[in-house]
């Protein structure tokens, strides 16, 4: 299976502000959007055209929980749900960037459902199989390591963050200087399994003070 384009997203949040915003965030990253008033208006937009993500305020998930996994336990594939803290007003940079990981911990999820092929030149990662493919030849990674690599190939082209990469793929916060070590050791051990030297460090390259970057050396990733 290619690798999916954008996600189908419902958004439910409240404040006409935050709806704006994080709309023409997440279209901005690719992702088709309809936005709701609430959850149960989101539920009956599924009933006329499906989607993968439902990312809704917590509170309204709260007070229609009920409801939400009664419709939910129909649908195959299962629509994913992303409960979000409500947005401070205004809204602020913080409040931007937690959504940017969380949707981006949400494609990660979708991905692995439905099976998604992300392929950054000689690099090929199947994320159905869990099989990483390097110009030509198998490379085996433990999970934490494919979870590193799928996450980085799926932001390609994007420098992320050591906070943000030990987020999504550690599933906690932590200081800066805790995630800058813990995600250099594994990024290490992915390029000698890669057979990539750390000074010639093509497709999984460092940008010193910012993060982390997945590109195909002299191509469009």
């Amino acid at each position: 299976m290619s690798a999916r384009i954008g996600v189908e997203i419902l958004l439910v949040v409240g404040g006409l502000d935050a709806a704006n915003q994080m709309q023409g965030l997440l279209e901005h990253l690719g992702h088709h959007v309809r936005v709701a008033a609430t959850v149960l208006e989101a539920l009956s937009l599924v009933e006329t055209r499906p989607a993968d993500l439902l990312i809704a305020d917590s509170r309204q998930l709260e007070a229609d929980a009920d409801v939400v996994f009664r419709v939910l336990g129909r649908r195959q594939p299962p629509l994913l749900i992303l409960p979000l803290a409500p947005a401070s007003l205004p809204v602020s940079a913080a409040d931007v960037d937690r959504w940017r990981v969380a949707v981006a911990q949400a494609q990660t999820l979708l991905a692995q459902r439905d099976g998604e092929t992300l392929q950054v030149g000689d690099l090929v990662i199947d994320t159905a199989t869990k099989r990483v493919t390097f110009r030509g030849q198998h490379i085996p990674l433990p999970p934490i390591q494919f979870r590193l690599l799928v996450y980085l190939a799926q932001n390609r082209g994007r420098v992320v963050g050591a906070q943000e990469l030990l987020k999504a793929v550690w599933g906690y916060e932590g200081d800066e200087a805790e995630a800058r070590e813990l995600v250099k050791v594994h990024v290490r051990q992915i390029r000698r399994r890669l057979g990539l030297e750390a000074q010639h460090a093509d497709y999984v390259q460092s940008v010193r003070g910012f993060g982390y970057l997945v590109s195909a050396p002299g191509r469009e990733s």
